[in-house]
């Protein structure tokens, strides 16, 4: 069997080739790799996502507390001048709604009361209430 015998020059040209080769395609992969995660997977994140939802108000979170209960009529109830309620205006705000009222909550800083109840204000009541407040109905809202 006959030895095959190499000059050190072809085999430093080998190596350097070989180095060259493997960093080529080590490049190449690391690319195509870079390339493939980066384009497609961030434009579906992008597609895919969805815009954080903003934090709810208190009075948000009790006017949907009170919906939830599905009473046949809500209304938002506040002073004209947007003012805290007083202990007065609670008061008037309780003589002129229903005794049956299932939810009344003072919210949005003492500045709106909730009301949700199954019946109607009484007209008298409701005029009332509408010559002192502003009166928002949130039934088919």
């Amino acid at each position: 069997m006959a030895k095959a015998h190499i000059h050190f020059d072809e085999m430093e040209k080998l190596r350097t080739a070989l180095r060259k080769n493997v960093l080529l395609v080590g490049a190449v992969s690391l690319s195509l790799m870079l390339a493939g995660c980066g384009s497609g997977s961030n434009s579906n994140q992008k597609a895919n996502a969805t815009p954080p939802t903003p934090a709810k108000s208190q009075f948000e979170r009790d006017l949907e507390y009170v919906r939830r209960a599905q009473l046949t009529h809500t209304y938002v109830i506040s002073r004209q001048d947007g003012a805290v309620l007083d202990g007065d205006d609670r008061q008037f705000i309780s003589r002129n709604t229903p005794a049956e009222t299932a939810h009344r909550l003072i919210t949005d800083g003492n500045r709106r009361a909730i009301i949700g109840t199954n019946f109607d204000l009484y007209a008298e009541n409701k005029k009332a209430l509408e010559e002192r407040f502003t009166v928002e109905s949130y039934a088919n809202r």
